[in-house]
């Protein structure tokens, strides 16, 4: 059979664009996914190295805060971080103008080495008040919770409220403690 010399041509032209098609097809297009691929794995392994970075940064002033707080709280006993958590309650009401009526502690068992600190304390003021002591409890050196808060109107015609809160704070306690503490 003799071709011509466009029939050979176009006959090339076809051989060489299917042989690009079956290589696009079997080795280029499957080796560019793997790359996309490796190059998303990269980015999220630098993406957490730099998380790791900061962590690392950040270890020193965490450690910091831990011991600050630690210091001013949990490593306290149990009589002195009671002690602390009604000071600064007395102080903080009084600074947020509310009148305190009352205030009753009562330790839980200790559990684990720490010991639970809970105080109920009842006391009358305006709504700004309580939320000038609620700013205060949140930005507490101690550690503080705020477990229950009632509020109920004391006059339908002023501005006036009765509060009841239930506070707890907690506390490293060895095993000898929590016996003569009690």
């Amino acid at each position: 059979m003799n071709l011509t010399k466009r029939e050979r041509i176009i006959g090339i032209a076809f051989l060489a664009v299917l042989v690009l098609l079956v290589a696009n097809n079997w080795i280029v297009s499957p080796l560019y996914a793997k790359y996309q691929d490796a190059l998303k794995l990269a980015l999220s392994g630098e993406q957490e190295v730099i998380r790791t970075n900061r962590l690392i940064k950040r270890r020193q002033s965490m450690q910091a805060e831990w011991r600050r707080r630690k210091e001013m709280g949990l490593s306290k006993p149990p009589s002195l971080s009671e002690a602390a958590m009604l000071g600064f309650l007395e102080n903080w009401s009084a600074k947020a103008g509310l009148t305190v009526m009352s205030v009753r502690p009562e330790r839980q068992p200790a559990e684990d080495g720490l010991q639970i600190i809970e105080c109920r304390a009842a006391m009358t003021g305006s709504m700004s008040n309580f939320a000038s002591l609620c700013w205060q409890l949140e930005h507490a050196n101690i550690p503080l919770r705020l477990e229950n808060v009632q509020l109920s109107s004391s006059d339908a015609t002023r501005d006036s409220l009765n509060i009841q809160l239930d506070i707890s704070t907690l506390c490293l306690v060895n095993d000898e403690e929590s016996d003569t503490e009690r």
